[in-house]
C-alpha cells in the first residue's frame, strides 16, 4: 500500500475533514464483485471464462485534487491486492470537466506506477502477467469540501471515464477490435490482435448492498 494513503486519511481524520471511511471500502467491495461474483452475483467462484484466470482490476476515483486507486490482481481463485494508494490528479482550480482536453490532462499527469497498471500486459516488478486489464470508474457524488457539486461531479466522472478509453486506444493501437456496449452502464473493450488481450473500461454508478459484502467475505475469508 502507498504510505501516502494512510497518512492522507490519518490528517483528513484529524482536522475532522472526514469522519467515515466508507469509500475506501466501496472500492474494494466493487472490484471483488466484478471479479468473483460477475452481473448475477450468484456465479461460481471459478468461471468458464479464461478472461478471469489471469486478469487485473483497477478501481479508480478521479477528484479534483486526488486520485485514488486500488490494484486487484487476479489468478484463477486467489485474488491479491498488489496497490492501493494515493496521488495528485494536477487539475487545476475551477477547471471545466469537459471536453477530449481535460481528459488527456488527466491521463498526461497519472503517476508512473498507475501509468504502467494501466498499460502493461507483461511482468514487472510491480505487477504480474495478465490477459485482461478491467479499469472500473468509480462514481463520483458532490464533495462539499472540494466545493464540487453535483453536475460537475457527474461531469469530473464523465472525463475520468473518457480519460480511461482514451488511454485504453492508445494501449491498443490501431491492431484492435472495439466492442461497446451501453445498457445501464458503459461497457468499453479493445481486443488486441493477434495476442487476443483485452482492456476493458466501464463507469460504475451503484454501491454495493449489505448482501453483497456477506457474499464477499464468505470468498475472500
Amino acid at each position: 500500500m502507498s504510505d501516502t494513503l494512510p497518512r492522507h486519511w490519518k490528517e483528513l481524520n484529524a482536522s475532522h475533514t472526514v469522519t467515515k471511511f466508507d469509500d475506501l471500502g466501496n472500492a474494494l467491495l466493487h472490484a471483488l464483485d466484478e471479479i468473483l461474483c460477475g452481473r448475477s452475483n450468484y456465479r461460481p467462484l471459478i468461471t468458464g471464462s479464461t478472461a478471469l484466470h489471469a486478469n487485473r482490476s483497477v478501481i479508480l476515483t478521479i477528484l479534483p485534487d486526488h486520485i485514488y486507486r486500488l490494484v486487484l490482481q487476479c489468478t484463477w481463485n486467489a485474488f491479491t491486492t498488489v496497490n492501493m494508494g494515493v496521488s495528485d490528479s494536477h487539475l487545476y482550480t475551477h477547471q471545466k470537466y469537459s471536453g477530449r482536453d481535460t481528459a488527456e490532462f488527466i491521463n498526461n499527469n497519472l503517476d508512473k506506477s498507475l501509468w504502467e497498471t494501466l498499460m502493461q500486459f507483461t511482468a514487472s516488478k510491480l505487477n504480474a502477467e495478465v490477459k485482461v486489464i478491467k479499469v472500473t470508474v468509480e462514481q463520483v457524488q458532490a464533495y462539499k469540501q472540494l466545493g464540487l457539486k453535483g453536475d460537475a461531479a457527474g461531469a469530473l466522472m464523465q472525463c475520468a471515464v473518457t480519460s480511461m478509453m482514451l488511454l485504453c486506444d492508445e494501449t491498443a493501437g490501431i491492431n484492435s477490435h472495439l466492442s461497446q456496449v451501453y445498457t445501464t452502464q458503459l461497457s468499453y473493450t479493445r481486443t488486441l490482435l493477434p495476442s487476443e488481450h483485452k482492456l476493458h473500461v466501464q463507469q460504475n454508478d451503484l454501491l454495493p448492498t449489505p448482501a453483497h459484502f456477506w457474499i464477499l467475505l464468505d470468498y475472500t475469508v
